[in-house]
């Protein structure tokens, strides 16, 4: 019952680790907490979970909870991009297809009495207080703090 409970607890927040493959580039985790992650290369997985990973110029043996891939690059991931799906993404629609500005309709012309927006000095617009909601002040502390009365006599 409790192995049960206590794997049921375990299972909650439990996922599988992706499978890491041969000749693929990984961080090593560090034997002391604080160091920095190594920089390696998996040379042989040897259990599901056991990688014999390369890291300068020593060879150790490493469990896969120790191990993350190494993250790709801009640059990489977009090398692997089929160039057709790349030239979907970036290819700019031909003058003829745009939209014709000359199609739309006037917009209504404008009149005296309508507000022209001038141009401020002051990038920031002005913020009248009436709408923002006043900010709590924070207080000190109100409580009077006096020494016991058996210190009455003591003299400094």
């Amino acid at each position: 019952m409790k192995r049960q409970k206590a794997k049921s607890y375990h299972d909650r927040t439990a996922h599988p680790l992706p499978l890491l493959e041969v000749g693929q580039e990984v961080r090593v985790a560090p034997l002391q907490k604080g160091k920095p992650w190594q920089a390696g290369t998996l040379v042989e997985q040897l259990s599901d979970r056991s990688y014999r990973v390369k890291t300068g110029s020593e060879t150790i043996h490493q469990n896969r909870q120790f191990l993350k891939p190494k993250e790709q690059s801009a640059s990489s991931i977009a090398s692997k991009v089929s160039p057709e799906v790349a030239k979907e993404q970036f290819v700019a629609t031909p003058p003829d297809q745009k939209e014709d500005s000359s199609n739309l309709p006037d917009p209504a012309p404008r009149t005296s009495t309508d507000q022209v927006p001038v141009a401020s000095s002051d990038p920031v617009p002005d913020i009248s207080t009436d709408h923002v909601p006043a900010m709590p002040v924070k207080c000190t502390r109100t409580r009077v703090v006096k020494p016991p009365k058996r210190f009455k006599d003591f003299v400094n």
